[in-house]
């Protein structure tokens, strides 16, 4: 299923929004809010537009630079000049660009910042649009914020993931499933459709955008889990080859205390079958009312 980081995310046009990005896209890369836009337009910024410190200490620059049409060495030298004079001093200068990667330009900029390490200087590195899109599209309410546009249809991704819930379970469940456990059906043939629930439920694309739809949902799931996992043990074989919740109805009679045991698995397997589907139309309802 596509997702926001292996789409195509245009760049900004304007270098405005470019800084924007790259500031909101710095605070998740090094995990700190602890960055922030150097100045205002039109005030000298000594090469660095954002500005900040990692947890581990380090004081990070950054140029922003809306140059879709690449870099040049040229670029990354002018820059680095006029970083010289920001203070404190940087432990590293990232020059981020709106362009993409380019080997050429990563392996002259690596050979600069192990010359200027040496020096005693900050290092120097590239951020690529590849890699600040990454950053910002690790953090979904970060994202919308930039690009609004792009933020999915909601209810229409609930409506779709209704739709399949819709059909998880056939009509009439609880009746069927009392018919099979006092011996008149297949006990395996109802819990089919349980199990069948639990699978969709694990299907990553079977997912409500809305927090409290999908906690419902996964309530749900493990309610169904919890019945299967209590049936499945009890289910025997009979003499005509139909699985069910131990011995037919009609051999329970032959001893009081084995029918006492399977009269209280069958009642209880039949409560948290009959929980479940009560929450379950619930939800249905719910839904029906709320999409």
């Amino acid at each position: 299923m596509p997702t926001i980081s292996n789409s195509h995310i245009p760049s900004p046009k304007s270098w405005e929004e470019f800084q924007e990005i790259t500031l909101s896209a710095a605070k998740l890369r090094w995990k700190t809010d602890k960055f922030f836009g150097n100045g205002r337009g039109g005030q000298r910024q000594k090469g660095v537009d954002v500005y900040g410190t990692t947890l581990d200490g380090q004081l990070v620059g950054i140029q922003c630079k809306n140059s879709p049409s690449g870099l040049d060495d040229s670029d990354v030298t002018k820059e680095i000049t006029k970083a010289e004079s920001f203070q404190p001093a940087l432990t590293t200068l990232y020059i981020a660009t709106t362009s993409p990667r380019d080997a050429r330009l990563q392996e002259s900029v690596r050979k600069i910042s192990a010359s200027r390490k040496a020096a005693g200087k900050f290092s120097v590195d590239l951020l690529f649009w590849e890699d600040i899109s990454a950053d910002l599209s690790s953090d979904d309410q970060v994202f919308f914020r930039h690009y609004p546009q792009l933020k999915p249809d909601l209810n229409q991704m609930n409506q779709t993931t209704f739709n399949r819930l819709k059909k998880a379970i056939p009509p009439n469940m609880l009746q069927r499933f009392k018919r099979s456990a006092f011996g008149e059906g297949c006990t395996i043939e109802f819990l089919k459709p349980l199990e069948v629930f639990i699978d969709l439920c694990d299907d990553p694309t079977f997912v409500f955008k809305t927090e409290k739809f999908e906690n419902k949902k996964n309530t749900l799931r493990q309610m169904a889990i919890d019945a299967v996992n209590y049936i499945r043990p009890f289910l025997q074989t009979d003499d005509v080859g139909a699985i069910r919740i131990g011995p037919t109805e009609g051999s329970l009679l032959c001893d009081l205390d084995e029918m006492h045991k399977w009269y209280t698995i069958i009642n209880e397997s039949t409560w948290k079958v009959s929980d479940f589907l009560e929450d379950y139309n619930k939800f249905i309802t719910e839904l029906t009312q709320e999409l």
